[in-house]
C-alpha cells in the first residue's frame, strides 16, 4: 500500500516538472473557422519542449461556437489520432494514449457558446526543427487546421 502511494506521488511530481518546463511557443495557436458552418472556429494549440535527448510536444484542439445559432457536427472524441495530423517532414513520433473509449467520433450539435472537449496528442520529435502541421477535429464538415509546431 505505501509504495503504491509512493508511486502516485513520484507520477505527480514528473507531471509538475513537465508542466513547468518551456513556455508556450508564442506562434503556437492557430484559430481558423470551419467553412459551410457559420460561427464555429476550430483552435490548435502547439507546444514544442527541449528535453535531454531530442524533444516533446504535445497537440490539443477544440471546437468553438462563436455563432448565434447552434450548429450539429460530427467531431472526433476522446483523442486525437495519428491520422489526424499531418506533416510533410518527417521525424515525428506520435504517441496515442493508452485509454478506453466507447467512440472515436460522434455526432453533435454545438449551441451558441459552447466548447467541444479538448482533445490531444503527444509525441517526440528532434529538438531544433519546426514542423508545419495540419490538425484535424471536425470530421464532418471536415476541415484541417494548419499550426506551425517548434521544438526548441
Amino acid at each position: 500500500m505505501r509504495r503504491a502511494r509512493l508511486w502516485w506521488a513520484l507520477l505527480l511530481l514528473i507531471a509538475a516538472c513537465a508542466d513547468a518546463s518551456s513556455p508556450l511557443d508564442p506562434g503556437a495557436v492557430e484559430t481558423q473557422s470551419l467553412p459551410g458552418v457559420a460561427g464555429i472556429e476550430h483552435v490548435v494549440v502547439a507546444e514544442g519542449h527541449a528535453a535531454e535527448f531530442g524533444g516533446t510536444f504535445a497537440i490539443r484542439s477544440a471546437l468553438r461556437n462563436t455563432g448565434t445559432e447552434p450548429a450539429h457536427l460530427r467531431v472526433r472524441t476522446c483523442y486525437l489520432r495519428d491520422d489526424d495530423l499531418r506533416s510533410e517532414r518527417p521525424g515525428l513520433a506520435l504517441h496515442e494514449p493508452l485509454m478506453l473509449c466507447d467512440t472515436l467520433e460522434r455526432e453533435l450539435t454545438l449551441a451558441p457558446g459552447e466548447v467541444t472537449e479538448s482533445l490531444a496528442i503527444t509525441g517526440t520529435g528532434p529538438s531544433g526543427a519546426s514542423y508545419p502541421l495540419h490538425v484535424r477535429h471536425a470530421l464532418d464538415p471536415e476541415h484541417w487546421t494548419e499550426v506551425t509546431l517548434r521544438i526548441p
